[in-house]
């Protein structure tokens, strides 16, 4: 006798709530209630758009851009706005047409309206909404789909998918990512990651029910990857156990802790948050390199300290809460390494500089839970004490000065892949030193310990070559990159940085390092870009009663970060190779992993780099308005930004005033 099969129900969630339907009509149905697939009218303008949060957005905006004033720019050359067909269901700063200020001149090679805005032949709202099927219902599956919604001009990418913005548009014009960094406290909601808890927690489980049954072939293999990590695991305790007698900022060591230690680092947990890591927290640092990782073989401060990031981001409340008892050890183990000491490198031939990078990479990640995660006692010795070893271990080694030598004449068989990888990998930690740096001049007020002066780095190297499975795909990655017309513009750090300080790059004969800097990539230009916040940081505290001087490399730097950052939309590729957003893998017009395996490989939170634009535009016209005040005796003038009474504020009360400020010249405050 037959039995019957029984079919497993395929459920798909609501990407607005946590609804989950059997039937693609109900889901159609419910998208209904979100105001999807509806149009909503703007009673001013009378635009449409397929969800009524965004028409709100647009309507206190468009109320603005009624005023008389608004008479100017329609006497502009631009096409009305009835004749340009609308994106429903994108937010209305992608949907408004950009307008072109007088005089302006761009380096395309469209026509005038063209440059303008680049039309798609159908609506996207037709594209996704009309005639809805379970397969494009997936889409809105994207794991990732919650974590796009910052800078959503990234998802224009041309020319065949969403429009693409104007080469002189602003590339943002408010501070949503930057808003919720500053009001929120714990590492998973400053860098929400919904990818691992819709798509892996369900894997954890399965994993973990399955390891209980000794005959599972999945059991057995999963043991297999576990024992290596026994003996990491085993010295982690016994290092944590170490700083404990000594430490004055660690837990008293018992029977009982010791018993807590084991558990938490014990070698399946180690290889659950390892993945964890990899998944919630390597996209936004984007520095250890995953297709060379191995556990075993990393130093044990390292793994710990990856271990904690990925406990801080799992699903599981208890391994959250159970990582906040370990973040002083962790500290302890790792900055009372010898190297992050107080002695004195008298032979540097002898220093294993790989061993040193790795080291800084776990200072880095310390750094990074203590602040979010740790106590204000905490936060504020590694901001004072802490980081300043940091930095002074990079400048002793002579790091900021790294680079890579001779790649374009490379040959396959002399290639070595590790070589280039930890120089790479050299490369990147000194970057987000760098970076990390400026994070604390932005968010704390604390005076800046580098200057781009010292930065003598070689920009990051193209995803394409970084990501590369194997020697070979790497090669060829790097072949493609050093033959590439632009490679004879390569510059490091500090020289792409003067680049747009001193020169105008959309005007003859510099347009080729504005291709050049459009083809760096989004990771590259957030570093720019945060670099010449500090700069503008160290022009706003000066004295001087005439600051225009120290002003105008900065205006001329912004429009060029901003032409250069516009122009990606208008390019194929990074190099010769796949654009970073684009995933690789069939995914031109929205970037989505081919599968979640491949999530690590996706943009970080720097993909918000068009924020960290705005702050240095309305920091210059602070000091602009500043400026005005005081040449005409107005004592009423804008006080300057980030020059409070007292440095190394902590609560971050001056840059959430300056967003609140400007949200409210916006009319959302």
């Amino acid at each position: 006798m037959k039995t019957a099969r029984r079919v497993r129900t395929r459920k798909v969630q609501c990407p607005f709530c946590p609804k989950t339907f059997t039937r693609t009509e109900h889901l159609q149905r419910h998208l209904g209630s979100h105001g999807v697939g509806k149009a909503v009218e703007c009673p001013e303008c009378g635009k449409e758009f397929m969800r009524k949060d965004v028409m709100k957005r647009h309507l206190s905006k468009c109320q603005l851009k009624l005023k008389p004033s608004s008479q100017s720019v329609h006497s502009t050359n631009i096409p009305n706005k009835p004749n340009i067909p609308q994106q429903d269901n994108l937010p209305d700063e992608l949907s408004d047409t950009p307008t072109l200020q007088p005089g302006t001149s761009t380096t395309q090679t469209q026509s005038s309206a063209e440059t303008q805005f680049l039309i798609p032949e159908t609506p996207t709202s037709d594209t996704i909404w009309n005639d809805l099927n379970f397969e494009s219902v997936q889409f809105l599956f994207d794991p990732t789909f919650l974590d796009r919604d910052e800078d959503t001009r990234l998802q224009q990418i041309a020319p065949s998918g969403f429009g693409v913005p104007c080469i002189n548009i602003d590339p943002a014009d408010t501070f949503n990512f930057l808003e919720r960094i500053s009001e929120s406290s714990s590492l998973e909601s400053r860098y929400a990651c919904s990818l691992y808890e819709r798509e892996w927690a369900s894997r954890e489980l399965e994993t973990s029910v399955a390891a209980v049954i000794p005959e599972n072939s999945v059991a057995i293999h999963s043991l297999d990857r576990i024992c290596p990590l026994i003996e990491t695991a085993h010295e982690i305790v016994q290092q944590i156990e170490a700083v404990s007698q000594t430490s004055a900022i660690t837990h008293k060591w018992t029977s009982q802790l010791e018993k807590d230690c084991t558990r938490f680092f014990s070698p399946r947990n180690i290889e659950r948050f390892i993945r964890i890591y990899w998944i919630a927290w390597h996209p936004h640092y984007p520095v250890i390199h995953k297709p060379t990782f191995c556990t075993a073989d990393t130093p044990v401060h390292l793994t710990a300290a990856m271990c904690i990031i990925g406990a801080c981001f799992s699903p599981n409340e208890n391994d959250r809460i159970n990582a906040k008892l370990w973040l002083n050890s962790v500290e302890e183990m790792v900055f009372t390494n010898p190297y992050l000491g107080d002695i004195i490198l008298l032979d540097e031939a002898t220093v294993n500089v790989r061993e040193i990078v790795q080291l800084l990479q776990a200072a880095y990640c310390v750094s990074t839970f203590q602040i979010s995660e740790g106590s204000k006692v905490s936060q504020r010795r590694i901001r004072r004490q802490r980081f300043n070893m940091v930095v002074s271990l990079a400048r002793d080694l002579n790091l900021f000065n790294i680079t890579h030598r001779n790649l374009d004449n490379l040959h396959e068989n002399d290639f070595c892949w590790a070589s280039f990888v930890a120089n790479e990998e050299c490369i990147r930690t000194m970057l987000f030193v760098y970076i990390h740096d400026t994070a604390f001049a932005i968010f704390t007020n604390y005076p800046p310990r580098t200057r781009i002066q010292e930065m003598s780095l070689d920009m990051a190297c193209p995803e394409a070559c970084f990501q590369a499975s194997s020697s070979r795909e790497c090669f060829a990655a790097i072949k493609t990159w050093t033959s590439h017309p632009l490679w004879k513009c390569r510059m490091g750090l500090r020289e792409v940085v003067e680049v747009v300080l001193c020169s105008d790059i959309a005007t003859a004969p510099e347009t080729e390092i504005l291709e050049y800097l459009s083809h760096l990539g989004i990771l590259n230009l957030w570093i720019v870009c945060s670099a010449l916040i500090s700069e503008t940081l160290q022009i706003n505290t000066l004295f001087s009663a005439n600051t225009q001087i120290h002003l105008q490399p900065m205006r001329r730097a912004i429009h060029n970060w901003k032409i250069a950052w516009n122009q990606r939309y208008l390019i194929q590729d990074n190099f010769g190779l796949p654009k970073e957003e684009e995933g690789g893998q069939e995914q031109d017009r929205i970037r989505i992993p081919a599968h979640p395996e491949d999530s690590w490989r996706r943009v970080g939170f720097f993909r918000n780099a068009s924020e960290y634009w705005l702050l240095v535009h309305v920091l210059i016209e602070r000091v602009e308005e500043q400026q005005r005040g005081r040449g005409g005796g107005n004592g009423n003038g804008i006080g300057r930004p980030y020059t409070p009474s007292r440095c190394d504020e902590a609560a971050m009360v001056d840059l959430k005033n300056l967003i609140a400020e400007h949200h409210r010249g916006l009319g959302f405050g």
